[in-house]
C-alpha cells in the first residue's frame, strides 16, 4: 500500500445492509429507517434491539429505504480517486440506483465501478471484505470485479423465519406463500438468489426447520466462507454456526441483523450465508 500514489486511491464503499462493523478500510452508506413518520439512518441513530422492542411493543411496522441523491453526493464528494460500490441487491433495495444518481450528478463518469452484489447482509459484506483486501493487496478495479463476479456466481443463502409476517408487510417476498404460513404457524426455509427469495420449504416445527436448514447448507459444501446471521435468536445461531463449523476451514462468524434488516425478518429469523468453492 506505501507505494501507491494519491491518484491511484480506491475506495470501497458499501451499505449499512452488509451487517459489517465500522471499520477503517471501506465507507458505508447507512440506510434510512423510518419509523411513524420520523427518519433515523440505521446503526447511527437506532440499533436492531431498540428496532425489534418498537415492532413489539407498540405494534409499528417501520420502514426501510436508501437515502436520496443528496446524501450520498455529500459521502461521495469526500473520496478522492477511484470508486468501488458494492450494495445490497438492486431487486430488494433502490440503494445501487440512488447511488448512481448521485455519482452521475457529481460526474463520476469512469471514476466509479458499480456492483450489484445480488444478496445482502454478511454476504454482501463478504465481498466487501473481499474487496477491501484485493486493493490492499494494490490490485486493479477490474481484477477486483472479476472477483466479486465469481462471489455472486458462488453464494447461497438460506433463511428460517419465526413468523414471515413482517417480511410479508414489507413487500419483500411477495412470490411466497406468506399468508398460508402465517395461518398454520408453518416456519419457511427461503433462499436468496439473484436478488429475489424463493421457498425452499415449508415446516412444521422450528427445530424442524433449523434441522432443514442444516441438513441443506451441508449438502451445498465445500465452503471457502460461510456466516450466522440471526434477529435476537443468539443462542440458536451459536447452536448453529457450531454445528455447521466443519465445512469451512476458518471460525463462523455470528452476527445480528442490522436494523433495517430486521425490520424484514422480524425477532427469531435465522439465517447462513456461504460462498462454495471455486471449482478449478
Amino acid at each position: 500500500m506505501g507505494h501507491m500514489t494519491v491518484e491511484s486511491e480506491l475506495h470501497i464503499v458499501t451499505d449499512s445492509t452488509c451487517d459489517l462493523p465500522d471499520a477503517e478500510g471501506y465507507t458505508k452508506i447507512p440506510a434510512i429507517v423510518t419509523i411513524e413518520g420520523k427518519d433515523y439512518f440505521d446503526g447511527l441513530d437506532i440499533t436492531p434491539p431498540e428496532i425489534l422492542r418498537v415492532m413489539e411493543e407498540e405494534k409499528v411496522v417501520p420502514t426501510t429505504g436508501a437515502p436520496g441523491p443528496e446524501y450520498i453526493k455529500t459521502i461521495l464528494r469526500e473520496l478522492q480517486g477511484k470508486i468501488v460500490a458494492i450494495h445490497v441487491a438492486e431487486k430488494l433495495s433502490g440503494f445501487l440506483s440512488s447511488v448512481k444518481t448521485a455519482a452521475s450528478q457529481l460526474n463520476l463518469g469512469e471514476k466509479i465501478a458499480f456492483f450489484d452484489s445480488g444478496v445482502t447482509s454478511v454476504a454482501l459484506g463478504h465481498m466487501v471484505t473481499e474487496a477491501v483486501r484485493l486493493r490492499d493487496e494494490g490490485r486493479p478495479t477490474d481484477e477486483i470485479m472479476r472477483h466479486l463476479e465469481s462471489l455472486r456466481e458462488r453464494v447461497k443463502i438460506w433463511v428460517t423465519f419465526d413468523t414471515l409476517e413482517n417480511a410479508r408487510r414489507s413487500g419483500r417476498i411477495s412470490n411466497v406463500r406468506a399468508v398460508m404460513g402465517s395461518i398454520l404457524d408453518i416456519k419457511p426455509i427461503l433462499g436468496l438468489a439473484n436478488g429475489e427469495f424463493f421457498q425452499i420449504e415449508m415446516m412444521r416445527t422450528r427445530k424442524k426447520s433449523i434441522e432443514r436448514l442444516l441438513s441443506l447448507v451441508a449438502e451445498s459444501g465445500p465452503f471457502e466462507w460461510l456466516g450466522v446471521v440471526h434477529a435476537r435468536a443468539l443462542e440458536e445461531a451459536q447452536n448453529l454456526a457450531e454445528r455447521l463449523k466443519d465445512l469451512v476451514p476458518h471460525a463462523i462468524g455470528v452476527t445480528h441483523l442490522g436494523p433495517a434488516l430486521s425490520i424484514h425478518g422480524g425477532p427469531g429469523v435465522l439465517g447462513a450465508c456461504g460462498f462454495t468453492q471455486k471449482i478449478e
